[in-house]
């Protein structure tokens, strides 16, 4: 099944617009002084948040405008209109719940830790408060390998058509 690569690079673009609005919302609540967040990112586990944050800009927004321009790129350089409709979406699914997964969780296992690390607790307490967040960080950050390889199988098998 083939898709148009025109589409494909809307619904590329359409993502990195998601996602640039899921950033701006994710960074409201440093705003919020009750929430603390200017003194939990001192603490030690405080770099989880700015991991999950940095994740969903460096992945969601510079990795889908970077997918949108590859594949105008082949379209415009290598004059290919069609690809494989199921490599993409499999792409844009796995790439998309595993930048989700890794922001959300990363942020809020760094949150959670950051206050229990600012209210005194031990640090093998932290580390058990935080456990909830490892394997679903662990996995969305498989999830956006693998959709980055099915990405690069199809941008290379479709520039060999």
């Amino acid at each position: 099944m083939l898709i148009n690569l025109e589409q494909i690079i809307k619904y590329f673009f359409q993502i990195f617009l998601i996602n640039t609005a899921i950033t701006i919302i994710v960074a409201i609540p440093v705003l919020i002084p009750s929430l603390a967040f200017p003194i939990l990112i001192t603490e030690w586990p405080g770099i989880y948040i700015i991991i999950g944050f940095f994740s969903l800009i460096i992945c969601g927004i510079l990795g889908f405008c970077g997918w949108a321009i590859t594949y105008f790129l082949i379209l415009k350089i290598y004059k290919v209109e069609f690809t494989n409709r199921n490599l993409v979406f499999a792409q844009i699914v796995l790439c998309e719940s595993g930048i989700l997964l890794t922001a959300i969780f990363m942020y809020w296992g760094g949150y959670v830790g950051a206050s229990a690390a600012h209210a005194g607790m031990a640090e093998f307490v932290i580390g058990e408060i935080m456990e909830f967040a490892v394997v679903p960080s662990g996995l969305g950050i498989g999830l956006q390998i693998a959709g980055n390889l099915i990405g690069l199988i199809n941008v290379f098998s479709t520039i060999k058509k």
